[in-house]
């Protein structure tokens, strides 16, 4: 069985640099095709993607190895009055509020490319809920984890 990802990032952050090396493997491609579909180039994603590992390599002592890579896990005082916009690509929502839910609609974007003028829909569609009536916004957005919302005490 291959080693989980916290395994090898603790591995990293006790020395063993070359490790970073799997987790790289593991995870290129698919920070690439997300780099590419949010910037639309190739040559920008490859940078992009370059700088995600050098940064995991520049602060790697900070790595802790509790929770799932892209969780977030947030604590908010059951009085909290906020508008929480969450957005997981492959992961699951999970709060302790009651919360009333709903949708974002499609966004359109203008890009003037050459002689003509296009429009970019996305429909990504974070969901939008509302906690003890809603508030300041609060957006939480991963691409592999689950997002908690769990209420204080």
């Amino acid at each position: 069985m291959p080693p989980a990802d916290s395994e090898l990032m603790t591995e990293v952050r006790d020395g063993l640099i070359e490790r970073l090396a799997v987790l790289f493997e593991r995870y290129q491609t698919m920070l690439f095709n997300f780099f590419l579909r949010l910037t639309g180039n190739r040559a920008v994603s490859e940078d992009l993607v370059q700088e995600v590992f050098m940064r995991v390599l520049k602060y790697r002592s900070g790595f802790q190895g509790d929770g799932r890579f892209g969780d977030i896990d947030v604590t908010l005082p059951a009085n909290a009055k906020a508008s929480v916009r969450m957005k997981t690509e492959q992961g699951e929502i999970y709060t302790d509020f009651d919360m009333v839910m709903t949708s974002s609609s499609a966004r359109f974007e203008r890009s003037e490319r050459g002689d003509r003028e296009r429009y970019r829909i996305s429909f990504d569609r974070p969901v939008v809920g509302a906690i003890n009536g809603g508030g300041p916004e609060i957006s939480l957005t991963t691409f592999s984890g689950n997002i908690y919302i769990r209420k204080g005490k």
